[in-house]
This record gives C-alpha cells, sequence and structure tokens, in this order.
C-alpha cells in the first residue's frame, strides 16, 4: 500500500489493522522521498508493534509532522 498510495493511506491502514485504538495526527503537507516514507513507515509500525506487545496501553497516539532541518557538517 506505501508504494501505491503513500504514507498517508498506509498509515491509516496500520490504524484499522492495530489490536488497539491509535490517535493519528498526519501533518504533512508535501511528499517525502519513497525511501524517506518506507523508513517513517517502518519506525510507526515498529513503535505500535512494540507498544502492543508490552506497554499494556489502551491507547496509542502517533504524528506525523515535517520540521525544517538543516544538513550539513
Amino acid at each position: 500500500m506505501l508504494a501505491e498510495e503513500g504514507l498517508r493511506a498506509a498509515l491509516h491502514g496500520l490504524v484499522g489493522r492495530s489490536d488497539l485504538p491509535i490517535d493519528l495526527g498526519y501533518d504533512l503537507s508535501r511528499t517525502l522521498s519513497p525511501t524517506v516514507e518506507t523508513a517513517a513507515y517502518s519506525v510507526v509500525a515498529e513503535a505500535v508493534t512494540n507498544a502492543v506487545k508490552h506497554s499494556g496501553a489502551e491507547r496509542i497516539g502517533s504524528r506525523a509532522a515535517a520540521a525544517r532541518t538543516r544538513w550539513g557538517a
């Protein structure tokens, strides 16, 4: 789903498949590179998996947002 429909749709799919309710915030106004979208999805999916397995939580919160980043050495 990620490659075909993008990060927003993939994250909403993850929400729909979760064993716990997820409050998902999505505040990205631009499309990210496929590499960044894949990494972001993987991080959120792993965090959700860990929360379901180990936290004892009744609800999960996740927010996707971008900040200006300065790269360099």
